[in-house]
């Protein structure tokens, strides 16, 4: 699996606490800040060939947040082993053209978030998203093709607890190799704040088929995150898979730095 791009850029938002400023519609933002992060993502599945696919993914992030806007742009590097290709952001679908071990850049995602907050509460995140084709195709790192992506991420906090939903629309590029399908996806789950470091959550993940025939993604994602003297921030997680087109098992841990 390519790092988890949707999920992963909702966890990052949402359990460190990014949108906390927004107590009333008239608080002030904060100032523009910058971060840098990297981390890691391992996942294994078959989804649904006679062999596992393993995917080791190393992402780097850059992210410029100045008032209720956030830019993020995000590049790994993959070592991938196994039948499946990555599709859309995760693995599965087809199959790769080698089944053999590759290693290479990943495909680059470029994001634009708006924020909005009313004074009873809710806070909504708007979302646009575009994935650059820097993978290597031929290798199955990648489509050769542009994927864009529109996503709302909604949720209220009640006391520690802060329940959230998240869905979007994918457009996802096809050529003669890789015939796939647009569609939904979705999350939903919550978090909990045990400290004034640490947040705790858990999630359930739906992703609509990526070609037609193909079975729909769904995953349940649990993660914690810790602030850590006031401007690294760590966040980890596991998940696991209850189809084909999601894979058995993953673990990924993302360390971030704030200027």
């Amino acid at each position: 699996m390519q790092p988890r791009i949707q999920i992963t850029c909702l966890l990052l938002a949402l359990a460190a606490g990014t949108a906390l400023w927004a107590q009333t519609a008239a608080d002030q933002p904060p100032a523009a800040r910058v971060s840098f992060g990297a981390g890691f993502d391992y996942s294994r599945g078959d989804y649904g060939f006679a062999e596992d696919t393993e995917v080791f993914s190393v992402p780097f992030n850059a992210t410029y947040e100045t008032g209720r806007w956030l830019l993020r742009a995000t590049v790994p590097w993959l070592t991938i082993r196994g039948p499946a290709a990555v599709i859309g952001g995760t693995t599965g679908g087809p199959g790769r053209p080698d089944a053999s071990e590759s290693s290479g850049l990943g495909d680059t995602y470029l994001s634009v978030t708006r924020r909005f907050a009313s004074e009873s509460g809710w806070e909504t995140d708007v979302s646009g998203r575009v994935k650059l084709p820097t993978a290597d195709d031929d290798r199955g790192l990648g489509t050769g093709e542009v994927d864009s992506y529109a996503q709302a991420d909604v949720r209220r906090t009640f006391g520690a607890v802060t329940p959230f939903v998240s869905a979007g629309y994918r457009i996802l590029g096809d050529n003669t190799r890789y015939q796939l399908q647009d569609g939904v996806y979705a999350s939903g789950g919550a978090y909990y704040r045990t400290s004034d470091t640490t947040v705790v959550g858990a999630s359930l993940d739906w992703r609509e088929r990526l070609e037609p025939g193909a079975e729909h993604a769904t995953e349940v994602t649990a993660f914690v995150s810790r602030d850590i003297g006031g401007r690294w921030q760590l966040v980890a997680y596991g998940l696991k898979g209850f189809t084909n087109a999601s894979p058995d098992v993953g673990v990924g841990a993302h360390l971030s730095y704030k200027f």
